[in-house]
Order: C-alpha cells, then sequence, then structure tokens
C-alpha cells in the first residue's frame, strides 16, 4: 500500500445485513475504501483478482467454503494480503477463529454485542475493525525491514555475555496464535525454563490456543491459573480479561491472575507480566520477548524489566505480522537481539543452555 492512499477493503459474508453494516460503517472513513462484497468464499476467490484488496472482512462460519478455508486459500495466493475474521462467539466459532488466526488471519471482531459495557454493536466494530485496518497499513509486512548484518553480530555478543534464563516472558498480539504456533513445537520439552505468555484475546479464545498450542507442542501448554507453581517444560497462556504476574516464594515462581485496571486499553497486559518479573526480583533469570503486535504494550514493562537485568528480545520487522509493539523496543534502544520469527527458538535455546546442566532447578519440572 501507498503512503497516503486508502485503504481497500472487500467484505465477505453471507449475511446481507451485516455486509451492510459494515459497508456503513467503514464508508465512514475518509482513508478507507470498500471495493466489493461476496457473500461466499468461492464467490471472494473468484472476484479477488480484479478488486485487488489490501484486506479482507471475512465470515469465519459460511455455508459451502466456511471462512477457514477460504483464508488458507487467499494466504496462498496472496500472502501479503491482510484478512480479518468476524466470529461468532460459539464454541464453534471459537475453535474456528484460533485456528485462523493460527493461519495467518491478522485479528478478529466478534458479532454479538457487549451489553455490559453499554457500547452498540456498530460502535464496537468500528472501534475494533478499524484501528486494525489502519494498523496494517502502517505496519504490515509489506513494509521491507532494514539490513541488521552488524547489529545481529552485537546482538549476539550481548547474549552470550548475558548469563542462563530460566523465566521466558512473551508478549504478542495482532498474529500473535501463527506466530506461537511456529515458535513453540520448535521447543524441546526436557528444556529447563518456564514459559509465561500474553495474548491479547477474550476469554474462552484464551482456553482454546491453549489447547490447540498444547497439541502441536513438545511443551505442555495451558491456560494459567491463580496460585499455581510455574513448572520448567510448561506454558503458561494468560487467560482472557486477567493480568498475568509472577511472585516469587522462596526459589519458586508462583502464578498470580488478577483482575486490576486494563493497561494499554487491554487486559491481560504484557506490561504487567513484565513488570511483576522485574518487581519480584527475578529478572536476572528472565528473558523478555516482545513479538508481533499493534500498540506499544510491553515497551514500559521491557524497561523497567531491562533496567533490573532482564534480557529483551524483539521480532524484526520482516518476520512480523504488524510491527508495532516489537518496533518500539526496537527503536528505544533497549533490545538486546532483534530476529526473526523462526529464529526465536535458537535464541531462546542460547539463552537457557547453561540452565540444562545445572544442579539447582530454580522451578520444578512437572
Amino acid at each position: 500500500m501507498e503512503a497516503g492512499s486508502k485503504i481497500r477493503v472487500m467484505l465477505v459474508d453471507d449475511s446481507a445485513s451485516f455486509r451492510n453494516l459494515l459497508a456503513a460503517i467503514l464508508g465512514r472513513e475518509a482513508d478507507i475504501e470498500v471495493v466489493g462484497a461476496a457473500s461466499s468464499g468461492l464467490s471472494a476467490l473468484m472476484k479477488l483478482p480484479d478488486l485487488q484488496p489490501d484486506c479482507i472482512v471475512l465470515d469465519i462460519q459460511m455455508p459451502g467454503m466456511d471462512g477457514l478455508k477460504t483464508l488458507r486459500e487467499v494466504k496462498r495466493l496472496y500472502p501479503a494480503m491482510g484478512v480479518l475474521i468476524c466470529s461468532a462467539a460459539s464454541k464453534e466459532g471459537v475453535d474456528l477463529t484460533v485456528e485462523a488466526l493460527s493461519s495467518g488471519a491478522l485479528d478478529f471482531v466478534t458479532k454479538a454485542p457487549r451489553m455490559a459495557t453499554g457500547e452498540s454493536l456498530l460502535e464496537r466494530l468500528r472501534n475494533e475493525i478499524v484501528p486494525t485496518l489502519r494498523a496494517f497499513k502502517r505496519y504490515g509486512r509489506a513494509v521491507p525491514s532494514s539490513p541488521v548484518g552488524d547489529r545481529a553480530e552485537k546482538d549476539d555478543v550481548r547474549l552470550a555475555v548475558a548469563g542462563a534464563r530460566d523465566i521466558i516472558a512473551v508478549g504478542v498480539s495482532t498474529g500473535g496464535p501463527s506466530a506461537l504456533r511456529t515458535i513453540l513445537p520448535e521447543i524441546p520439552a526436557e528444556i529447563q525454563a518456564t514459559f509465561l505468555v500474553v495474548q491479547h484475546m477474550p476469554p474462552i479464545f484464551t482456553y482454546q490456543l491453549a489447547e490447540q498450542l498444547n497439541a502441536a507442542s513438545k511443551l505442555r501448554v495451558k491456560e494459567a491459573e491463580d496460585g499455581e507453581q510455574a513448572c520448567q517444560g510448561t506454558v503458561y497462556i494468560a487467560p482472557g480479561d486477567f493480568h498475568l504476574e509472577i511472585r516469587k516464594r522462596d526459589e519458586s515462581a508462583v502464578i498470580q491472575l488478577t483482575q486490576s485496571p486494563q493497561e494499554n486499553s487491554v487486559r491481560p497486559a504484557v506490561d504487567v507480566l513484565f513488570r511483576s518479573i522485574a518487581s519480584s526480583g527475578l529478572a536476572p533469570r528472565a528473558a523478555g520477548i516482545v513479538m508481533t503486535g499493534m500498540g506499544q504494550d510491553g515497551f514500559s514493562g521491557a524497561q523497567m524489566l531491562k533496567e533490573r537485568g532482564g534480557v529483551i528480545i524483539a521480532q524484526d520487522q520482516a518476520s512480523s505480522l504488524v510491527w508495532g509493539m516489537p518496533r518500539f523496543v526496537v527503536e528505544a534502544g533497549i533490545a538486546d537481539k532483534v530476529c526473526s520469527l523462526s529464529d526465536i527458538p535458537r535464541v531462546i535455546a542460547r539463552l537457557t543452555a547453561r540452565s540444562q546442566t545445572a544442579s539447582d532447578k530454580k522451578t520444578p519440572r512437572n
């Protein structure tokens, strides 16, 4: 997408009324143009060559070729095209949505209104869809990354003197499920480290994400529970609508879930997790990894974590679906290593290497 050009959007939904609602919402935005619509996945694929949208807003549950199959075909034919999923809050809708996010969808919105907030469905859809489309235009992976050769060598020197880490804290948002599904299966089950993950996602969806990642990984992956002791070889996913914190108890690390106010307009927030590690005296044992996502959640927490002795890793621009969160960390100069998504497992292995033979296991195994 050229700077200053409108964001070209295609709407794909079997409900004409919902397509009309989305068209009305997006039609109010001066920088967005709805270039076409389709009532089925097959129809959408036939129209794509002529319409050439930048992004598709795609219903996940449709008769015939459903949204998941459509998404996979779109990403095969047009890898740089963004796809935003619209989902029902049903069990089937949640399952398909998490699978779609793991298959390369940008993000998702639910069709059900949230009565408790007093926000209308129209307002909520606008507040969720429009920023995602704009972030994709600004930070999407179509923008080439700058050369990192010299920086990579300096980063490796920093890691070499960092010391072993047995707490790996990960913050991720837009593009996260797909990124996590790429790196976690590459990490061996015997690794001497605990993984704490904040993925911006609502309740139910985080549970399903943990289930799918557990099935695909050698590590144990589960939704975190309040008060449980963090164990090595386990990945703890922050539940939707709860902040994930870690507290030191003797030489152990204990998980704490809270519903303190949102930070950066989200709960769970990466900043909360990183700060809890730093304030608990665990930073010298920890590495914070900031991955693909919109906004700057994780930035202030990463600063504090680094100041207290933590190592900070940031995903690079070229491999990020949306280079927002890691961008703030990189441009502030607090990242000890900037690397591609595919290189993150190797970096984790290097950071935890000296923990593998350590006789004193700081966090127990299952």
